[in-house]
């Protein structure tokens, strides 16, 4: 009996080493941090084509450079969203790059090819494995097919390929805004909403058709209440008033011809403008931010400058004392 449980073991190693998975983590990322520190969504963003564009160059290597509008992305998006950037390379490859993307630390999670093979199962990736609500995460990918269990989680960006003219990040800066905004339960159905549609442009649209209803509706409600405000000052009390103020009914007219109170009624706006309002809020308060880190980085990089140089001139009287010394 024991011989052949043994048996059984060393034939289940032989396939797990045969195979060469990494085994399997339930929990690749740590876990959230309290309230108010943790933020409403995860998005989880593929590195490779899709922030970055490398290229092999037999003389000089390896050439990378970063697609338009990736430092604003993810700088601004890391105010409302846990980011997490994965890359199917090496750490050695892709941490240096990623350090580049994010030179204030705002990514505090980065997965790379030890970690996504820990998730992967048959090229698919399994988001479970986030260790983060499945309603709570967003996937910006090019490609659908590793996710085909989770494919409402998933963004379809197009690969970069290298122009300069590229905006398709910046595109979709208007969705991203929206949903810190809005904070939806569940972030799967939204994002299945627009399936087999560009999202950035399919957003935009579905926000000037609610834009145009809404002004729609508008119109008829102020059309309402100007033929309100017609009839209570055109009513036929006025005229009985008139009447009686020439037959000395003054007091009775000046009561007659009061304009009634009107019951307050709330300016109607329109909440797509409103929205677009409290989006340019929330950019110009990161400018105004990012200002003020530029600042204080640079105030930063001063002291420490000053602090080195005070440290060699101390190191450098030391050694001259040593030297006299001697």
């Amino acid at each position: 009996m024991t011989t052949k449980k043994n048996n059984n073991n060393n034939n289940n190693n032989n396939k797990i080493n045969k195979v060469g998975l990494e085994p399997k983590v339930s929990k690749i990322l740590p876990d959230e941090l309290p309230a108010p520190h943790s933020q409403a969504f995860t998005l989880f963003i593929n590195l490779d084509d899709i922030l970055v564009k490398s290229s092999w160059d037999p003389e000089n290597g390896w050439h990378v450079i970063k697609r338009p509008g990736v430092d604003f992305f993810i700088q601004y998006l890391s105010q409302f969203y846990e980011i997490v950037i994965f890359s199917d390379t090496n750490i050695e490859t892709s941490e240096p790059i990623i350090n580049n993307l994010d030179p204030h630390g705002v990514v505090l999670n980065r997965l790379y090819r030890k970690d996504l093979n820990s998730m992967t199962r048959k090229h698919q990736k399994d988001l479970n494995c986030l260790n983060r609500d499945l309603n709570r995460i967003i996937v910006l990918d090019s490609n659908k097919s590793s996710y085909k269990k989770f494919e409402n989680n998933v963004i379809l960006i197009n690969k970069w390929n290298g122009k300069k003219s590229d905006k398709e990040l910046l595109n979709l800066i208007p969705f991203f805004e929206c949903m810190a905004i809005t904070i939806p339960n569940d972030i799967r159905p939204v994002i299945k909403s627009y399936s087999g549609k560009k999202l950035s442009d399919a957003f935009l649209e579905h926000q000037n058709i609610l834009r145009e209803k809404f002004n729609e509706q508008n119109k008829n409600i102020l059309r309402k209440r100007e033929e309100k405000k017609l009839n209570v000052h055109s009513g036929s009390n006025s005229n009985n008033g008139i009447v009686n103020a020439l037959f000395g009914g003054r007091s009775r007219m000046v009561e007659e011809i009061q304009p009634e109170k009107e019951e307050y009624e709330a300016p109607l706006v329109n909440p797509v403008d409103d929205m677009d309002q409290r989006r340019k809020r929330m950019r110009k308060a990161f400018f105004k931010q990012r200002s003020e880190w530029a600042s204080m980085a640079d105030e930063q990089r001063r002291l420490t400058m000053e602090n080195i140089e005070n440290q060699f001139l101390s190191n450098e009287e030391e050694e001259i004392k040593d030297v006299n010394l001697e």
